[in-house]
């Protein structure tokens, strides 16, 4: 053995200079780490291509057309992926959603 290794043995048993980490509990799957983080979610309504010509040319009152129909349900997105759908509603002079459909993983 070398003197390398037996300094690393001795300092295991005597717990100087080893740092020890508690691993999440495979039944937890870990999610106790994260489910206290906010993180942002996005409403999109639909969305549009416009060349810059044209967003050089937008001024107030300007309509741009989505490809979503008015009819068609939002999608909310969390990182850019959508994880449901739903409607607009308005709640207290606020808007808000509606949730009709979880979409799976």
């Amino acid at each position: 053995m070398s003197e390398n290794e037996n300094v690393d043995e001795a300092a295991a048993e005597s717990g100087e200079g080893v740092a020890t980490v508690d691993a999440p509990s495979p039944a937890a799957g870990g999610l106790e780490r994260v489910v206290g983080l906010t993180v942002p979610v996005t409403v999109e309504l639909g969305r549009a291509k416009l060349s810059v010509q044209d967003i050089l040319e937008l001024t107030t009152d300007s309509v741009i057309e989505l490809d979503h129909a008015a009819d068609s349900p939002v999608e909310l997105l969390v990182h850019g992926k959508c994880v449901a759908r739903g409607e607009i509603v308005v709640v207290d002079d606020y808007y808000g959603v509606r949730i009709s459909e979880i979409v799976g993983g």
